[in-house]
């Protein structure tokens, strides 16, 4: 490893967790919090993805 190698004193920048999440599809549920607590969305899915749009890539 090349955190190893270097005689690293703290923690690499990026776990090798990190780089198994990276790229892959992460979907995430809301239906427990609506039906629980009641919750409702601000902004509806559509309009989140328009500003989502809308932000500069830097990739």
């Amino acid at each position: 490893m090349i955190s190893h190698s270097a005689q690293r004193k703290t923690a690499p920048p990026i776990t090798r967790k990190m780089v198994r999440l990276i790229g892959q599809e992460l979907i995430f549920s809301d239906r427990k919090a609506r039906s629980e607590l009641g919750y409702t969305s601000i902004v509806t899915r559509d309009l989140g993805l328009e500003e989502l749009a809308k932000l500069p890539r830097y990739i």
